[in-house]
């Protein structure tokens, strides 16, 4: 008579082999989330910039949220030149939280403060990387 079937010991090793797998498909995955989510919340903080550069209110403050960041826009004064700059930041919430806070001026410099919650206030030569 002849036994068919998978022993117990076969079984086994290949629930590991896809344990492994699945870990590391999981850590591949969840960074490319990570760079979609800030890929998408660049955008935002350009569309939030156009949009505050356009009502050019000097009293207006204003901040929004979406699942994962919470956005602020200001006006501020460059000191040497009296020059007025809108300062566009995102903060990170909900599952984004560790993964880096963003910033845009109107002048076109940008930040991007990795594995800090807090957001960036950008400075000449600072780049989204």
């Amino acid at each position: 008579m002849v036994e068919r079937g998978f022993t117990l010991i076969e079984l086994c090793v290949a629930l590991t082999v896809l344990a492994i797998v699945a870990a590391m498909a999981w850590g591949q995955y969840r960074g490319y989330w990570i760079r979609a989510r800030q890929a998408e919340t660049k955008i935002q903080l350009l569309a939030l910039l156009h949009q505050v550069e356009q009502l050019n209110d000097p009293s207006l403050t204003t901040a929004y949220h979406t699942d994962h960041y919470r956005f602020y826009a200001r006006r501020t004064e460059e000191g040497q030149v009296g020059l007025a700059i809108w300062l566009v930041q995102a903060e990170p919430q909900g599952s984004m939280v560790g993964t880096g806070g963003l910033g845009l001026d109107s002048r076109g410099y940008s930040c991007f403060t990795p594995a800090q919650d807090s957001p960036c206030v950008p400075l000449p030569r600072g780049s989204w990387n």
